[in-house]
């Protein structure tokens, strides 16, 4: 065993060529040291980018695809709905009122009918709310002109359409308008307006959320062929069946909204923390399309897929951001900002690699696979206007263990220079202690 007195006598005995060898062997061991701190992003990590669109909203909380005019619609000037309910946000992320409807009440939320092989009788740009009246729902016409409210009124419903309107593009359910109400209930509802109970009271009362039918292909498993409903309090997506029967998938996340992954679309996303319209270019899917989106209320937004091999659901992170309300896939282009550049930093100075002697830096001959290499591959800028990105980890399975697992990764650049000052340091230290050591074994002779 080396002990600190022999070590020290050990290195007083030996020459310059000695001393030397000490030092680097001390400088190699703490670049080993620094290299095993280095933090990197999980391996095949997916990411989604969220840009602001280039203009400022009122309390938005639904974002809806126009298809007559192209546009996308909002609904807007939460909770009162003065002085309208409704806006188009045109290409260029100016916006106008949509129609004259105004009043309506709580969190508004919309279906606006698209073509499709399912459209169930309803026509084209035709738009379905709620008006903030337990179990009434309203159908504006599609160029914003006339509004029936109410159109149909749920017979014996007590809780209101909060987030909780689609219409069934995907054929599940016959084309048929479907709705969530707050008490948990699930209506279908024909275009001649005639109205059929589903299901009663799934899930907490107060968080059913952002409906989706599904279609009846194997890829989506046991959700095939269902309405997915999203329930924040219970942290499950429902799936319930034409029959009535509803089954929880634990997410272990709050699901505000789910969406299917379209081809060719863009995503657009009600950010209610920050008043803002977020969107996601297309291309940010095409590894994705088919699979689920589910947005979470506490700003997460997560893909979630079907594994046929396990029978399970596997969930990722994709994306972060303030507070996640209503959400959808549009083939709309609307401009996004442009980040404001900020002032160009001071240049910082390079900290001296080997001894500073004179105030002159002078490099030693060392030849390592130290932190240097292993910080150069962290190289990804994780800082983004949309907060930090939470990774989760590799096949990670819905209702087994879903919980996506936080990474903290280093700015660029961060990790090697702190690697660089602390080596620096490192052999300063021991240059001092070589030169107090010397002075020493001088003084005795």
């Amino acid at each position: 065993m080396v002990t600190r007195r022999t070590r020290r006598q050990g290195v007083l005995r030996r020459g310059a060529g000695g001393t030397v060898v000490w030092v680097l062997g001390i400088a190699a061991m703490g670049g080993t040291v620094l290299g095993l701190h280095t933090v990197q992003r999980a391996a095949g990590a997916t990411t989604v980018t969220l840009r602001p669109i280039a203009s400022d909203f009122n309390n938005p909380i639904d974002v809806g695809y126009h298809q007559p005019s192209g546009k996308i619609l909002l609904s807007v000037n939460y909770s009162n709905g003065t002085p309208n309910n409704f806006d188009l946000v045109a290409e260029d992320g100016s916006h106008t009122p949509f129609s004259a409807v105004k009043g309506l009440t709580d969190e508004v939320y919309i279906a606006s009918v698209r073509s499709s092989a399912c459209q169930g009788g309803f026509t084209v740009g035709q738009s379905f709310v709620g008006t903030g009246t337990p179990g009434a729902i309203a159908r504006i016409s599609p160029d914003g002109s006339h509004i029936d409210n109410p159109w149909v009124t749920l017979p014996g419903e007590s809780g209101l359409l909060r987030g909780g309107v689609f219409q069934d593009r995907y054929c599940a359910f016959g084309g048929d308008l479907m709705v969530t109400t707050t008490v948990g209930d699930v209506w279908r509802v024909t275009s001649a307006g005639v109205p059929t109970r589903v299901a009663t009271r799934i899930g907490s009362s107060g968080s059913s959320e952002g409906p989706t039918t599904v279609p009846n292909i194997p890829r989506y498993g046991p959700w095939a062929g269902t309405l997915l409903v999203g329930n924040e309090t219970d942290k499950c997506v429902y799936s319930v069946t034409a029959a009535g029967k509803a089954t929880c998938t634990h997410l272990g996340f709050d699901a505000e909204g789910v969406r299917v992954i379209p081809p060719g679309e863009s995503f657009y996303a009600v950010d209610f923390a920050d008043h803002a319209v977020m969107v996601a270019q297309a291309s940010e899917f095409t590894t994705m399309v088919g699979d689920i989106l589910v947005a979470n209320e506490t700003g997460a937004l997560q893909h979630v897929h079907y594994d046929a091999g396990t029978g399970g659901f596997v969930a990722e992170q994709v994306a972060k951001l303030g507070q996640f309300e209503g959400s959808t896939f549009a083939p709309a282009r609307v401009a996004v900002q442009t980040p404001t550049p900020g002032p160009t930093p001071a240049p910082t100075p390079t900290p001296c690699a080997g001894l500073s002697i004179g105030g002159r830096c002078t490099p030693l001959p060392i030849t390592t696979t130290s932190s240097a290499a292993t910080s150069s591959s962290v190289s990804t800028n994780t800082e983004t206007t949309q907060g930090p990105v939470t990774t989760a980890t590799a096949g990670a399975v819905l209702g087994v263990s879903a919980t996506s697992t936080g990474l903290s990764v280093p700015r660029t650049g961060e990790a090697g220079v702190r690697d660089t000052v602390a080596l620096g340091a490192l052999l300063i230290a021991s240059a001092v202690t070589i030169g107090v050591f010397s002075g020493r074994r001088r003084r005795r002779r």
